[in-house]
């Protein structure tokens, strides 16, 4: 999805999925750690209760013991207190007022539970009606009375068996009460840190985006712009201040290939301009050796392409210090097409090419004269040149809604899908055998851009191999 190709959004994500997953891990945690808690600490509370009621038990079974030793005088007497004893065995051995003080009077939870003998002595009212025989069958667990859970724990003494239970419900509502305020917590927290993770990405991604705007501006005729800073030693300021020197070494070096190619060109162009004329007058004035004249004239079309590589050069030099500012007019562009077709029709008769035109009439439009002719007769001279014997070129000219579309086609070698996005550099030729053999240097099609971008407009080839090329040149 095209969502998650955008880089703020992915770490947003990335960010809200690691807080996510640890606000629930920590949720689950505390929900873990709290009911275990509070289950160990009514289970403490429990055994603190038994411990009470034992002491209790031990402690009226002790001076029990102690007034029988102290009493018993005869078998009569003895078994006349035996008699009062069973009447009154469980006042004074099980305290249950005191076992009810600290359990079922202090909180409504507990449940007591008394049997003598197997024979049930008291059981809290409540659960009265439970089926009770196998409840209890440990000295220390849990049970379920009523669909609902409990703790227990039981004390056996002679004949007499003491259980008290604590539900465990009160744990279940600090549970839900739990759960509810996770409930709320959770969502909120999500949102939270969705938007912070959104805003902190969106602080980062603003210094990328700085970066990247920046670099997009920064071209071979724009060297000077330079990336702002920003406060601080973390990554991103480490990778601004790279990047800024390495535009530092880039914009030296265009600097010197740049005054080189000028100096040079500059430099050749009396020389040649020299060698020219004189090879031009021994050919005039040269009559008696047709060998001698013939390497003279190889000469001079080796002089020729020289001079045309130097006046390229010397434009690009223009063309990237912007020391030219080029006059723009009014120009009847169907006549200024209608010429060069003209001319055009001499160079491809020679070829055996036919040129054909669908011009149309009175467009007008603004820009440099002398910039478009040269376009438009070095891409019509190139359908020319690089087409086959016997082929075709046909040129096109219309006008719609204000945009005006140029088309140049031809049905010459083609281009190979591997070279079509590098047919505008500078230097760079298709077939390089073929041309150099027709004195291709690689800079007209470069210089053809150049040209019409100056005129705010863009140009596009789409070709096949074999089969030919069209050249489609928009103006706004």
């Amino acid at each position: 999805m095209m969502i998650f190709n955008n880089l703020k959004t992915r770490i947003a994500l990335w960010y809200t999925a690691l807080f996510t997953l640890v606000l629930s891990v920590s949720l689950l945690a505390s929900y873990k750690i709290v009911s275990y808690q509070l289950k160990g600490d009514i289970i403490s509370e429990l055994a603190t209760k038994a411990e009470i009621i034992n002491n209790a038990f031990y402690k009226e079974k002790s001076e029990e013991h102690i007034d029988e030793e102290n009493h018993e005088k005869s078998h009569g007497e003895h078994e006349e207190k035996s008699r009062k004893k069973q009447n009154k065995d469980f006042q004074k051995v099980f305290d249950l007022e005191m076992t009810r003080l600290v359990t079922e009077y202090t909180d409504n939870n507990y449940l007591l539970f008394v049997t003598k003998n197997g024979n049930i002595q008291y059981i809290t009212s409540r659960y009265k009606d439970i089926a009770h025989n196998n409840l209890f069958s440990k000295n220390i667990g849990d049970t379920e009375i009523n669909d609902n859970p409990f703790t227990y724990q039981v004390l056996k003494r002679d004949e007499y068996k003491v259980v008290i239970a604590y539900k465990l419900s009160s744990i279940k509502d600090i549970q839900k009460r739990l759960v509810n305020i996770f409930y709320i917590i959770f969502p909120a927290s999500l949102i939270l840190s969705i938007f912070s993770g959104l805003f902190i990405t969106q602080r980062t991604m603003n210094v990328i985006n700085q970066i990247t705007n920046t670099a997009k501006s920064i071209t071979s005729t724009n060297l000077s712009e330079r990336i702002r800073s920003s406060k601080g030693n973390d990554e991103i300021s480490k990778l601004i201040d790279t990047l800024n020197k390495m535009i530092n070494r880039l914009e030296r070096s265009f600097k010197q290939t740049r005054q080189f190619s000028h100096d040079t060109a500059h430099e050749i162009r009396t020389p040649l301009t020299i060698i020219r004329g004189e090879i031009e007058y021994i050919i005039e004035n040269e009559s008696g050796n047709k060998e001698t004249i013939n390497k003279l004239e190889n000469i001079l079309e080796e002089v020729h392409y020289m001079s045309s590589i130097s006046e390229r050069l010397l434009m690009i030099h223009n063309m990237d210090t912007n020391n030219i500012r080029y006059h723009f007019e009014d120009i009847n562009l169907s006549e200024l097409l209608n010429d060069i077709y003209q001319d055009a029709g001499i160079l491809s008769a020679d070829k055996d090419i036919t040129i054909c035109s669908d011009i149309e009439p009175d467009i007008n439009y603004k820009g440099n004269k002398e910039l478009l002719t040269r376009m438009l007769w070095n891409l019509i001279e190139n359908s020319i040149k690089y087409n086959k014997s016997g082929g075709s070129t046909f040129i096109h000219l219309q006008k719609d809604n204000d945009i005006i579309s140029i088309n140049i086609k031809d049905t010459g070698i083609g281009i190979p899908d591997e070279d079509i996005d590098r047919v505008f550099d500078r230097f760079y030729r298709v077939d390089k055998s073929r041309a150099r053999k027709l004195g291709g240097s690689g800079l007209g099609l470069s210089i053809c851009k150049w040209i019409v971008q100056l005129h705010k407009g863009n140009i596009t080839v789409n070709s096949k191999e074999g089969f030919g090329s069209e050249f489609t040149i928009k103006l706004y």
